[in-house]
């Protein structure tokens, strides 16, 4: 335990590692030579391709954050999507046209949000539901949808389905998917209000043990396998931390670039965002704004996948905004991975979940949401807000990290794994520019991380 290893070796049904080497080589750079004959000056060449290839960069760093506000600034009048049971979304189509089998069910949370997870129960070599069910957990801003696109050769809700994995996508409330409630409205100012007032520690709570419970009486099982990807690792340890009871219903986690500490963060706009944080959080009260950003409107798409088509600079500034957030460019990510990902992503959800990752980034703690001291006497009894007892966490956990991952620091998985009392291991994917987000949409994403995901998983599964 605590090794360290560099490498690893209601519901409708529709029917239709080995070790890797680490990439270390960097580019080679050409020594300008200047050849002058006495008594003459001669100027040096001028490299023409690379003043070309910055410029071509700086342009599609300004398309990329104008792209990124343009989807941010979208007011809520753009007729955002609301998904329901039957709704034809392309993700049932894309899931089904690759001959997969997938269903839809509906998971109501005891505080009367209702979410909708996606269910693929087995391969397109079977037709029986595979016996370990299996949970996989989006970050923050995305959804299901994330684990598809990169189609049924790499993405990893395939590549467990056709492993024996019964796989289960989970949307979080506010999500795509899940922007449904029993008596709150999501949509609008003002009567909006109530339903987003949530951060992830509300996910953690409520949205995740609703789905296990779900899940488990679904299909008759005591425990289950879990994955999470950023904030699916935030919620994780809030729910083993909260909930310690649910510790023996996880046979086995594996988390990518989980976020928890986040002390080492040195993404530039999460720090600007963080240093500003009191006085954005004041702003989005006194104009009743509490949704980041629009859930996936069909205008919205229509008009970034347009602008997407202009040119080539365009489509790669597309696949900056992917990027801008995760890490530094890695072109990792196919061009037609980030057409189709402009359908699902980036996906709703309340501006308290960044505010609650500031709190974490400012205070160096993992502690609950800080409403003030006022608002924290209300809400524990305390002026401080309580810490998340780690220790509790119990059920075995493997991390995965990046090293040129800006959000969740390779520092900061090291942190979390001393604070745990069940480390399986702890893996960095062997690849030099591999970013935070690069873990979902990444073209390698399979050679690198899932296969060394099965590996670990698949030491838990039952004869």
């Amino acid at each position: 335990m605590g090794m360290r290893r560099k490498a690893m070796p209601g519901t409708e049904k529709r029917t239709a590692m080995p070790n890797k080497e680490k990439h270390t080589a960097k580019p080679s750079k050409e020594k300008l030579q200047l050849h002058t004959e006495p008594g003459m000056k001669q100027k040096p060449d001028v490299d023409t391709k690379g003043v070309k290839q910055a410029s071509s960069l700086q342009l599609r760093k300004c398309l990329a954050l104008s792209c990124l506000l343009l989807s941010c600034c979208a007011t809520k009048d753009a007729s955002p999507r609301t998904s329901t049971e039957n709704d034809g979304h392309p993700s049932i189509k894309y899931i089904t046209e690759h001959g997969y089998p997938v269903e839809t069910h509906r998971v109501v949370t005891e505080d009367g949000y209702i979410l909708k997870t996606l269910r693929i129960p087995h391969g397109r070599l079977s037709n029986k539901t595979n016996p370990n069910p299996i949970l996989v957990t989006h970050g923050m801003g995305g959804c299901a949808e994330n684990f598809i696109v990169l189609g049924p050769d790499n993405a990893l809700a395939f590549f467990l389905a056709d492993r024996g994995f019964d796989v289960w996508l989970f949307n979080a409330r506010g999500s795509l998917h899940s922007r449904k409630h029993k008596t709150k409205n999501p949509d609008g100012f003002f009567v909006g209000d109530d339903f987003w007032k949530f951060s992830w520690h509300e996910i953690g709570v409520y949205d995740l043990p609703a789905n296990i419970d779900y899940i488990l009486k679904k299909t008759n099982k005591q425990d289950l396998f879990y994955i999470g990807h950023s904030q699916g690792g935030t919620i994780y340890f809030v729910l083993t931390a909260e909930k310690p009871e649910y510790n023996k219903n996880i046979r086995a986690a594996a988390l990518y670039a989980p976020g928890a500490f986040v002390n080492y963060t040195y993404n530039p706009l999460i720090k600007l965002m963080c240093r500003f944080y009191p006085i954005l959080e004041r702003l989005a009260g006194l104009f009743n704004y509490y949704e980041l950003l629009i859930p996936n409107s069909p205008s919205l798409n229509m008009l970034m996948k347009q602008i997407c088509s202009l040119s080539d600079d365009f489509m790669e500034a597309c696949r900056d905004i992917f990027t801008i957030v995760g890490g530094q460019q890695s072109s990792l990510a196919n061009l037609s991975v980030i057409s189709l990902g402009l359908d699902y992503m980036p996906s709703g959800f309340s501006i308290r979940q960044p505010f609650h990752y500031c709190q974490v980034v400012r205070s160096g703690q993992f502690k609950q949401y800080d409403y003030g001291r006022r608002g924290n006497i209300i809400k524990y009894n305390t002026t401080t807000p309580p810490l998340y007892n780690l220790s509790n966490s119990v059920a075995p956990v493997a991390f995965f990290m990046a090293n040129r991952d800006i959000v969740v620091s390779d520092k900061d998985t090291q942190h979390l794994s001393k604070s745990l009392p069940n480390i399986i291991t702890t893996y960095e994917v062997p690849y030099d520019r591999f970013n935070h987000v690069d873990f979902v949409i990444a073209h390698n994403a399979k050679e690198l991380v899932y296969e060394p995901i099965y590996e670990v998983l698949k030491q838990f599964l039952k004869e």
